[in-house]
C-alpha cells in the first residue's frame, strides 16, 4: 500500500513502533514530527523538504511548491516519508499538499501518517489509493512482548501474571511499562491482579512509585519544567531560574526512560507524554500562578535564542499579550510574504479576539495591510479606519514608524484617487525603515498611481525600481506584481516578446513563492492569460482564467486598482476573441468595484470604452433572458461560495442572492445549482 495510517491513543508507542519498522527497512526514510502551527501548506512543505534533504529545518519561511517537493519525493524512490502527529492537520489547503505528495510517490515509496486520529481526508485516500491501517489493537503488546518488558524491568513474573496484566491494561504499552516500573520498586515481584488500567491508577503509579524516589527539589524541577515541550539545560536554567539543569536531565534520562533524548548529542530532551501530563496537572493544581510566569520566561528565552515560532506558542499559553504582539509584528508580514497566509491570519485573528489589536495601533495597521492584500474588504476598512486614526511613536520591527504603515495602507486602499495615492506611496517610502522590504511595495504603489494617472513611462520606471529593490530585499510579492505590471504595459504596447519575458519571470516567482492563490497574484494570472491567448495556447489560457475565476471573489474594493485592472485586461482579450458573455460578466464586476472606489483614474475611462465596444457585439440570445444581476451571479455559481458568501462579495443579502439564483434556475430550465452551471456552459454563458 502506498499509504500507511497508524492511529491510536497516546501511550500506544505509535512513533516508537514506526521508528523500529523503518529502521529495519532496506529503504531510506524521512521523518517529520508535526505540531499545531504546522497545519499550514507552506510550513508542512518546509518540514518535508528539509527531511527529504536530510537537514534540520529551521522553521524560517521557505519558498517551495508542492509539485517541486513531490518531484523530489519521486526522485528518491524508494523512500518512506513519515508524518508523525498528523492528527494536527485539518486545513483544506494543507490536506491538499498531502494529495500532491501522494501523487509524487514512486512505485516503491510509502507515506506513513502517524497520529491520535485519522487525517480528515483519509477516507477519500483509502478509496483512491488504498491505505494500510495500523490501529491500537495492532500496537497492543503481545504476551511475548509483555514478558520481555517485565524481564527488562527486572520483574519476576509467570505467564499468567503477564496475561493478567495484558488483560487489565488492554496491552497499552505505557500502562504496562509503568506497572513494570512499579513492580521493580517492590523488589521485582509483582501481583498483576492489583493493577487497574484507568488513568487514575496510572497517575498513582507515576506519583507513588516513580516520583516518590525523588527529593523535594527534584519533584519541583520536574513539575515546573513540565511546561516545556522540549528541554535543554540552558532553557531549563533560564525558565526555572537555577543552574545545572543539563546534568540533571542527563541523569534522569539515564535512570528513567520516561525522560527521553531528542538528539544524538543529548542536548535536548522531552518527558514521556504521560509523565508530562501528570506533572503539568499537579502544577496547575498546586501552583497555578507559576504557569504564566514559567511560560513567559520560556517565550523570552526561545525568542532570544532564535526560535520565535516556539516563543509565540509559549507566549499564547502564558497570556503574555505584549510578547505575543511583538512576535506577531516581527513575524506576521514576512510569514505572509513567504506564502504562509493561513498561519499569519490565525495569529492576527487570535490577537483580535483577545482585544490586543484594538489596543495596539501598529498591529491594527499591519492587520489592515494584510487584510487589504487578502481582499477582505469589510475587515480591511474597519481596521484601516482604526489604524489611520491612531498615533504612536513605537518603532516597528522593520525600523519604521506607525506613520509609514499608515501611508502605505492609504496608498493601497486608494480612497482619494491617484494623486493622493502617489503622495501616500512617496510618504511611505520616505518614512519606512532604511532596510524595510516594504519599500519595494511603496515603489510599486507609486508606479500604480502613475499608471492610474495615465503616466505610463513614469509607471514603468517605478515598476522597474520596485522589481529591482524587491529582488534585493527578498520582497517577492512586490517583485512579482511589479514584473507583471511591466508585462501588462508591454501588452498595451503590443510588445509581445517583452510581455512574454515578463510573464515567464512573474509566473516563476509566483510558483516558487507558493503565491498562486494570493489575490495580489491576479495581475500575474491576467498577464499569463493575455500572453497565452495571443500565442494560441488554449490550455494555458484556460488554466490562467480558471485561477482568476477562483481569485475574483477576493478582488474587492480593498485593492480597487488591481481588482478593476485585472478584470479589464482579461475582458479586453475576451472581447477581441469574441468571448463577449464572460467579458460582460467581468465588466459588471469591475463596475461593482468602481461604485465603491470611483476615482481610479484612467481605469474608469477604460471600463467605459470597453462597455461601448462590448455593446456592439453582444448578441447571445441566451443572455437576453437573464437580468444584469443574474448575469453577474452566474460566474460565482461554480465556486465553493455559499449564497451568504456570494452576497458579501456582491454587497447583497443572502435572500436576494437566493432569489436571483432561483430565478436563474427557472430561466435555464433546471432545478439545482449544479444543473444551472452545466446548462450555462452548454449555452456559452460560462467557460468549461
Amino acid at each position: 500500500m502506498p499509504i500507511v495510517s497508524v492511529v491510536a491513543a497516546p501511550g500506544y508507542g505509535k512513533s516508537t513502533a514506526v521508528a523500529q519498522w523503518v529502521a529495519r527497512l532496506d529503504r531510506p526514510h524521512a521523518w517529520v514530527t508535526l505540531v499545531a502551527d504546522d497545519d499550514d501548506p507552506a510550513t508542512l512543505l518546509s518540514w518535508v523538504a528539509a527531511a527529504l534533504a536530510g537537514e534540520a529545518a529551521t522553521g524560517a519561511p521557505g519558498r517551495l511548491s508542492p509539485r517541486r517537493v513531490a518531484r523530489t519525493l519521486r526522485q528518491l524512490d524508494p523512500v518512506v516519508l513519515v508524518l508523525d502527529d498528523a492528527h494536527v492537520l485539518h486545513d483544506t489547503a494543507t490536506l491538499g499538499v498531502l494529495d500532491v505528495l501522494i501523487a509524487g510517490l514512486g512505485p516503491a515509496s510509502q507515506l506513513v501518517l502517524v497520529g491520535r486520529s485519522e487525517v480528515p481526508s483519509l477516507g477519500r485516500l483509502r478509496l483512491q489509493h488504498g491505505v494500510a491501517d495500523v490501529l491500537a489493537d495492532d500496537l497492543a503488546l503481545t504476551e511475548a512482548e509483555g514478558q520481555a518488558v517485565l524481564s527488562y524491568a527486572g520483574v519476576t513474573a509467570g505467564p499468567q501474571d503477564v496475561r493478567t496484566l495484558l488483560e487489565r491494561t488492554e496491552g497499552w504499552p505505557a500502562a504496562f511499562y509503568l506497572a513494570a516500573t512499579a513492580a521493580r520498586r517492590g523488589g521485582g515481584f509483582f501481583d498483576a491482579t492489583a493493577v487497574n488500567g484507568d488513568n487514575r491508577v496510572l497517575a498513582s503509579y507515576l506519583h507513588a512509585e516513580v516520583m516518590a524516589t525523588f527529593d523535594t527539589e527534584l519533584v519541583a524541577f520536574l513539575r515546573r519544567s513540565s511546561v516545556l515541550r522540549r528541554m535543554s539545560g540552558p532553557l531549563c536554567d533560564a525558565v526555572l531560574q537555577r543552574s545545572g539543569s543539563g546534568d540533571l536531565l542527563e541523569r534522569l534520562c539515564t535512570a528513567n526512560l520516561l525522560v527521553l533524548p531528542m538528539d544524538a548529542d543529548r542536548q535536548w530532551y522531552r518527558y514521556h507524554p504521560l509523565l508530562r501530563g501528570l506533572l503539568l496537572a499537579e502544577l496547575e493544581r498546586d501552583d497555578p500562578a507559576a504557569l504564566p510566569q514559567l511560560r513567559a520566561r520560556a517565550a523570552r528565552w526561545t525568542h532570544e535564542h532564535g526560535d520565535p515560532l516556539v516563543a509565540l506558542d509559549y507566549a499564547w499559553e502564558a497570556g503574555e499579550d505584549d510578547v505575543a504582539a511583538a512576535l506577531v509584528l516581527a513575524l506576521g508580514q514576512p510569514l505572509w510574504a513567504a506564502g504562509k497566509a493561513v498561519t499569519a491570519q490565525r495569529w492576527f485573528d487570535r490577537l483580535a479576539s483577545r482585544g490586543v489589536v484594538e489596543r495596539r495601533p501598529e498591529l491594527a495597521a499591519m492587520w489592515a495591510y494584510l487584510l487589504t492584500l487578502n481582499g477582505r474588504a469589510a475587515e480591511a476598512d474597519r481596521w484601516a479606519d482604526r489604524a489611520l486614526a491612531a498615533t504612536s511613536d513605537r518603532v516597528l520591527p522593520d525600523g519604521s514608524t506607525l506613520a509609514a504603515w499608515q501611508a502605505l495602507v492609504r496608498s493601497l486602499l486608494c480612497r482619494d484617487g491617484p494623486a493622493a495615492m502617489l503622495d501616500d506611496a512617496q510618504e511611505a517610502l520616505r518614512r519606512l525603515g532604511g532596510t524595510s522590504p516594504l519599500q519595494a511595495t511603496a515603489l510599486l504603489q507609486g508606479g500604480i498611481a502613475a499608471l492610474l494617472a495615465g503616466a505610463d513611462q513614469q509607471a514603468a520606471e517605478a515598476f522597474a525600481d520596485a522589481a529591482e529593490l524587491g529582488a534585493e530585499r527578498n520582497a517577492v510579492v512586490a517583485r512579482q506584481v511589479a514584473i507583471a505590471e511591466l508585462g501588462l504595459l508591454a501588452v498595451e504596447g503590443r510588445d509581445w516578446p517583452a510581455a512574454r519575458q515578463h510573464r515567464d519571470l512573474a509566473v516563476a516567482l509566483t510558483r516558487e513563492g507558493r503565491l498562486e492563490a494570493y489575490p495580489t497574484s491576479a495581475s500575474v494570472h491576467a498577464l499569463d492569460a493575455r500572453v497565452a491567448r495571443h500565442d494560441g495556447d488554449v490550455e494555458a489560457y484556460r488554466a490562467a482564467v480558471g485561477v482568476l475565476a477562483e481569485l475574483r471573489p477576493q478582488l474587492t474594493h480593498s485593492l480597487p486598482h488591481l481588482s478593476v485592472q485585472v478584470r479589464l485586461v482579461v475582458a479586453e482579450g475576451m472581447i477581441a476573441a469574441g468571448e463577449r458573455i464572460p467579458a460582460a460578466v467581468l465588466l459588471d464586476e469591475a463596475d461593482a468595484v468602481l461604485r465603491r472606489r470611483p476615482d481610479v483614474g484612467v481605469l474608469a475611462e477604460r471600463a467605459t470604452a470597453l462597455r461601448v465596444q462590448l455593446a456592439d457585439g453582444l448578441q447571445n440570445p441566451a443572455l437576453t433572458m437573464l437580468t444584469a444581476a443574474e448575469v453577474r451571479l452566474l460566474p460565482l455559481l461554480p465556486t465553493h461560495l455559499s449564497f451568504r458568501a456570494i452576497g458579501e462579495r456582491l454587497y447583497l443579502s443572502p435572500h436576494t442572492i437566493k432569489s436571483q439564483a432561483l430565478s436563474t434556475y427557472r430561466k435555464l430550465g433546471v432545478s439545482s445549482r449544479s444543473e444551472a452551471v452545466a446548462r450555462a456552459r452548454e449555452l456559452g454563458l460560462l467557460d468549461h
